[in-house]
């Protein structure tokens, strides 16, 4: 008598690959992997208000600031633009804008040994966002979101994982 290979056996490597496919699918467009926000001295506790503005100061504060080409840069100032617009808020001149805010990006290496244990080196990168009063020049408002790079992800993810941290942000931004 020749015993065969229960049927559901056979096809287990199958299932094990799809299972791998769709595990390494959703890395690829996994929501960030840290998010950390703070109110900075400048808070209003009755409110944002409804307008903002860039900065006017963003260039002189931050010499990092344009991480990327300025295709790039004009993309995550439409998105944040566009998430702020979700939340009810509206742009205006920054005379007169309620609030100012701006955005730094950085990248730098990651060493993690919780996989391999003589370390995988990644690379993480960082977007802030800021809110600041314009009169007083102070911080009112930090939000920070953190995750994986890989430069060889199709631009189409990397779009949908920029905006998917820029939507974590606007799940702890403060209310108008």
């Amino acid at each position: 008598m020749t015993l065969r290979p229960h049927t559901s056996a056979r096809f287990l490597p199958l299932v094990l690959l799809l299972f791998g496919a769709a595990l390494l699918a959703g890395c690829a467009e996994a929501e960030p992997e840290a998010i950390s926000w703070y109110y900075g001295p400048g808070i209003r506790y009755n409110g944002l208000g409804s307008t903002f503005a860039w900065s006017p100061h963003e260039s002189e504060q931050r010499p990092y600031h344009h991480h990327g080409n300025p295709e790039f840069q004009k993309l995550v100032r439409n998105m944040i633009e566009k998430a702020l617009e979700a939340k009810g808020f509206h742009q205006a001149a920054s005379e007169s804008a309620d609030f100012w805010t701006d955005y730094w990006i950085g990248r730098h290496e990651v060493e993690d040994s919780m996989v391999n244990p003589h370390g995988e080196v990644f690379e993480e990168g960082t977007l802030v966002l800021d809110l600041v009063a314009p009169k007083s020049g102070q911080l009112i408002w930090r939000g920070v979101v953190q995750g994986r790079v890989n430069d060889s992800t199709p631009p189409e993810v990397r779009e949908k994982r920029l905006d998917a941290a820029i939507q974590q942000l606007m799940k702890v931004f403060p209310q108008k």
